[in-house]
């Protein structure tokens, strides 16, 4: 059997590991070859590191998915598996195989793309002349690979494995908390040393060979860096419940997911005219606001955007024919406007769905419940030429963003060192702020964070909920009633519009209504009395229909459709069913608002029924009003008239 030595040689390679060869091997099409061994506590955690462990710079971007994989929960560790399991002394410990990817790097510390192949002087075998255990890999039967500081051998089942520690890092892929919690407890509870009962403790680990002359096949021009990234996902997937912003960077099979990523920048500290600069995103957890601090915006809320301009019907049972053809057709509906097929090398999706899950008695076999890898490229490429272009209009020509992304560029937050710094995690955050001080911190990166969360000053258009309403109102005129009817507008008129509303003060949270004791937002989305934001579906959709007619009656407006009329005028033109072909869905928004001043604290103590309708009629017509004169109405900031 296989065994471990304890021989200690100063060497720019390791000791040797002994241990077992093996491979993944299950398709034609793909090879992932392995090395397990079972390292001693001590070498396990002085030579796998995590990717935290890479030395903090401010000169490294990092790619969204290497983000992830870098990041360490301190709090779980400290509290629940050091203090709460490995230092229980009455505990049974276990924990079951870390991976390991054995990575190219630099000389500073930085990951590279590929192992170098030119000759790195790869040391004799045996490795020392006294080691019996060694000297039976130097047997010519012994099969020797050599990668860019790695040199492996096997012997039939048997493998011996070195790597150089300039040119290689052996970083944990699954099982980072594992391991620091192991480095936490050495250092913080056993003061550096393990004892001796201790270090008769092995750790078994599985050593990812991600190089073709070790056996590796897998999809050309995929770098060590993203060949880990896959796996790192795969395992933490098919572990546990992976978390939803960490699904959304790391998933290549989630539709969504893909569509997301399209619509920010990989790196950070990288600026974009086609992107929202990841710099700017919430990526670090599963939150969607992105009213507060320096956020443009949030990983988690654009995933609900992608998912509302999509609106793809999930199979309910992929087994099921009819609701595999419903999800089809919403997919060709969505992507390629349901005139055409979406197509990969000339083959549709039906057929596709046909060939790999109906059987010769035409009864499904398989289930389909995700599009095949080459429709999933290529629905992902008809997103971006169908609806990122609009939703990007949205997201950085509306001038509270413009403004934002404007001041950003002009002291360089992007790409300068606030951006660096706020990629970095928290623990080098910490670290980089203690080695350039305080007065470094407040004025690089205090300042301008705190500058760009007053710039967004209780704004609606920093609420995730207003802006998935703008959206909606968005596809509306750009997919569907797009070329329907030209007083509807483009994309370019509905941005206007709403930098229109910005600039009457009317996206302010706390605008009020001339002449109105209740200010412009309560009943539609703000609750009479605490005017706190209500955040819910019905709310969602009373935003949007108040955006769809006040653009409505600008349009209408605009158009000459609305001369010289009054308030209540344009609240009748709007409530009639024959102007819903011209102004698609215009009744119904306007019933929906209806509905919204049906409540008991506006109408207070009456309860005459002719009266309560007159007084809803008043409100609504103020308010919808505000949509005729866009270019000449001011907002009155008086709340004492009613």
């Amino acid at each position: 059997m296989p065994i471990l030595t304890g021989i200690t040689r100063p060497d720019r390679y390791n000791e040797p590991l002994y241990g077992y060869a093996g491979i993944y091997k299950l398709s034609y099409e793909s090879s992932l070859p392995y090395f397990c061994a079972l390292l001693p506590l001590d070498r396990l955690v002085d030579e796998i590191k995590t990717a935290e462990e890479l030395p903090p710079s401010l000169d490294n971007a990092w790619s969204l998915a290497e983000l992830y994989q870098r990041e360490i929960d301190r709090d779980r560790i400290e509290k629940s598996m050091v203090r709460g399991y490995l230092a229980d002394p009455g505990k049974l410990k276990f924990f079951n195989a870390l991976t390991v990817a054995l990575m190219p790097k630099h000389d500073s510390g930085q990951l590279l793309a590929s192992f170098d192949e030119s000759p790195t002087g790869q040391p004799p075998i045996p490795w020392n002349g006294n080691d019996e255990t060694d000297s039976q890999f130097a047997n010519q039967a012994a099969q020797r690979v050599e990668f860019g500081g790695v040199q492996y051998v096997t012997l039939g089942d048997s493998a011996r494995l070195r790597w150089n520690k300039d040119s290689v890092q052996a970083v944990a892929v699954d099982g980072q908390h594992r391991l620091v919690s192991l480095k936490v407890y050495k250092d913080k509870i056993r003061r550096g040393t393990f004892t001796t009962d201790e270090l008769e403790t092995k750790v078994p680990v599985i050593f990812l060979l991600l190089d073709s002359k070790a056996g590796l096949k897998t999809s050309a021009g995929k770098s060590i860096k993203n060949l880990a990234r896959e796996i790192f996902t795969d395992l933490n997937k098919n572990a546990r419940k992976v978390e939803k912003a960490r699904e959304l960077v790391l998933d290549d099979l989630n539709l969504v997911a893909r569509c997301v990523r399209t619509l920010v920048t990989n790196d950070t500290a990288k600026d974009s005219v086609a992107e929202l600069p990841l710099t700017l995103v919430r990526w670090q957890d599963s939150n969607n606001r992105f009213d507060q601090e320096y956020y443009l915006n949030s990983l988690v809320h654009l995933e609900s955007l992608v998912d509302l301009v999509l609106d793809i019907s999930e199979p309910r049972d992929p087994m099921d024919e009819e609701s595999v053809a419903d999800f089809i057709r919403s997919v060709e509906y969505s992507l390629v406007d349901g005139q055409s097929l979406l197509n990969s090398d000339g083959k549709s999706l039906q057929q596709a769905y046909k060939d790999e899950c109906i059987g010769e008695d035409e009864q499904p076999f398989a289930p389909f419940n995700r599009l095949p890898g080459p429709f999933l490229s290529a629905a992902v490429d008809k997103f971006k030429e169908r609806h990122k272009w609009w939703i990007m209009d949205v997201l950085t020509k509306h001038s509270p963003y413009a403004d934002l992304l404007t001041y950003a560029r002009k002291h360089n937050l992007i790409e300068g060192e606030f951006g660096k710094y706020f990629s970095q995690t928290n623990d080098h955050k910490n670290t980089l702020r203690q080695e350039k001080g305080e007065d470094w911190y407040v004025a690089k990166i205090a300042k301008f964070r705190d500058d760009l969360a007053c710039k967004k000053s209780n704004l609606w258009s920093f609420k995730a909920i207003f802006q998935k309403a703008m959206i909606r109102m968005a596809r509306v005129i750009a997919i569907d009633y797009k070329n329907q009817d030209p007083k509807l507008g483009t994309i370019d008129a509905y941005v206007d519009f709403l930098n229109v509303l910005y600039v009457k003060g009317f996206l302010n949270v706390e605008c009020k209504l001339s002449g109105h004791k209740w200010g412009l937002w309560t009943f539609i989305a703000l609750t009479p009395g605490t005017d706190k934001i209500k955040v819910a579906k019905v709310v969602e959709d009373r935003l949007t229909e108040l955006l769809r007619l006040w653009y409505y009656i600008h349009r209408a407006r605009v158009c000459g459709n609305l001369d010289e009329l009054s308030p209540r005028q344009a609240l009748v033109f709007m409530e009639k069913d024959s102007h819903s072909i011209s102004w698609p869905g215009c009744a119904d928004a306007v019933a929906v608002l209806f509905k919204a001043l049906d409540a008991k604290t506006f109408f207070e103590e009456e309860t005459d029924d002719k009266k309560r309708k007159e007084k809803q009629r008043d409100r609504l017509a103020a308010v919808l009003g505000l949509g005729l004169n866009l270019t000449q109405t001011s907002v009155v900031q008086d709340q004492d008239s009613v």
